[in-house]
């Protein structure tokens, strides 16, 4: 298969993932993987742009208490998360208090996950979103 512009890979990639089965894992199989450590963004694709190098040395640590701490260099910044299910869709909803990382916020689709890599896709939207564990 050839492709030859990013339309065209995500168009790839959204049917490939409408052909493949429902999330691997059960809510508490992946709070747990969320839960477990520190992750940093490995991808971030804002509607035709890849905007992951804004978030470079950000490191993000998704709390059991629902809090997230978030620190680059000897800044922290903060924010909440939430998994829920809606529609049958897994969604995990961030919301984070400062800016840079305020454009993040969103209800994102579980897409997959895995112990090392979360793969997030913006409700209705076209942005992806991955985080990788450190």
């Amino acid at each position: 298969m050839v492709i030859n512009s990013n339309i065209e890979l995500r168009d790839v990639i959204e049917n490939a993932i409408g052909q493949c089965g429902s999330n691997s894992g059960s809510t508490d199989d992946f709070i747990d993987v969320l839960t477990s450590g520190n992750w940093r963004i490995s991808y971030y694709h804002n509607s035709d742009e890849d905007d992951t190098s804004v978030y470079n040395g950000y490191v993000f640590t998704f709390n059991a208490n629902n809090t997230i701490t978030i620190t680059r260099n000897s800044s922290t910044f903060t924010g909440t998360w939430l998994f829920y299910e809606e529609d049958g869709v897994d969604l995990l909803e961030i919301d984070f208090q400062d800016d840079p990382l305020d454009d993040l916020d969103d209800d994102w689709e579980l897409l997959e996950f895995s112990s090392t890599l979360i793969q997030l896709k913006e409700e209705g939207d076209d942005e992806y979103l991955s985080f990788t564990k450190i």
